[in-house]
């Protein structure tokens, strides 16, 4: 029914453009026109032509700001948000959730599918979700008794410290919105060698000594990212920072935020926590390995071969603290 009435809106009254999900519908025009009343008004009288009946309190505008499917549009803004209730709601039931040491299969269910709405607009939550849904996927029974461990407090504790400073996102950023990066940064990873990434004139680069075994290619991949972030984090405040990688592993967790993988996880906290502590956004690209060079030749240790390729670079690397390191060794 309600592709019947989305067709017949658009094409016997040119309702342009129309979104629909389920039973709930958005349509927008330009301001300071009466595009948008004249929409609404077509649409309520299909409506009531065709007896269909409406919640006339959950009707909304013409407005420069109203809530579709749970989330907060601004058009004057620009920005996707949850509504201030809905954020009062939600830290009010992360409190709760501190104060408990157990709970059943389905009262966790319930926490995460609130989280997991809240991560549509509050995109690195998606990173710190993963270790809840980790413990959810250990028990079957709905009603089974959960202990709260101490992964799941640790997710918990980044959603009580970022939520309400991390709630909004800009449509221009938007997934379905390919945003344009402020600045990239190259890197590579050679399993048998070495890293190295480089950004502007600075760069690094370093050998594997430092890890008690041989971790996954995808690992190797995204340590020089977790250590650019670190380095440079400061620097990129409020800005966009596109990763350029030649691993599509790497480019796929970055872009998801999320990963199965408990060691790639551990690496994607610590550059999701330091692009929350210094406010930007990072995305990657795939950039094949015949185009990525520069950062090939770091990863090799060729260093002759990176200063001939990239002139303007500074005359020494930075040197990678040994605590950094360390804590990108993922505990066991």
């Amino acid at each position: 029914m309600a592709e019947a009435v989305e067709w017949i809106l658009k094409t016997n009254y040119a309702v342009h453009p129309l979104f629909h999900y389920l039973d709930d519908f958005l349509t927008r025009g330009p301001a300071n026109f009466p595009l948008c009343q004249s929409h609404v008004d077509h649409a309520l009288a299909v409506f009531h032509r065709l007896g269909l009946p409406l919640h006339v309190e959950k009707c909304e505008g013409p407005t420069t700001c109203l809530v579709f499917l749970g989330i907060e549009l601004d058009s004057v803004h620009q920005m996707a948000r949850l509504p201030a209730e809905k954020v009062d709601r939600t830290l009010r039931l992360l409190q709760s959730w501190s104060r408990k040491s157990t709970c059943t299969r389905r009262e966790l269910e319930s926490l995460i599918g609130s989280l997991h709405h809240a991560c549509r607009v509050v995109t690195p939550g998606r990173t710190f979700l993963r270790r809840i849904i980790d413990l959810l996927c250990c028990f079957r029974n709905r009603h089974h008794p959960i202990r709260l461990n101490t992964e799941f407090r640790r997710d918990l504790l980044w959603w009580l410290s970022f939520f309400r400073e991390w709630n909004g996102v800009s449509f221009f950023l938007s997934p379905s919105v390919t945003p344009l990066q402020d600045l990239v940064v190259s890197s590579d990873a050679s399993g048998s060698r070495g890293f190295g990434a480089f950004w502007r004139r600075e760069w690094f680069c370093s050998s594997w000594f430092f890890l008690p075994s041989q971790p996954s290619i995808a690992f190797m991949e995204l340590v020089p990212i977790a250590v650019a972030a670190h380095f440079w984090g400061s620097a990129w405040s409020r800005l966009r920072v596109q990763f350029s990688c030649d691993n599509l592993a790497v480019v796929h967790v970055l872009n998801a935020g999320t990963s199965k993988s408990p060691e790639l996880m551990h690496l994607l906290r610590s550059l999701t926590l330091v692009a929350c502590q210094h406010n930007f956004v990072f995305s990657a690209v795939h950039t094949p390995g015949r185009a990525n060079v520069a950062a090939d030749a770091l990863s090799r240790l060729h260093l002759q071969e990176f200063r001939r390729l990239m002139p303007d670079s500074l005359p020494l690397p930075r040197p990678i603290p040994p605590t950094l390191l360390s804590q990108l060794i993922p505990p066991h």
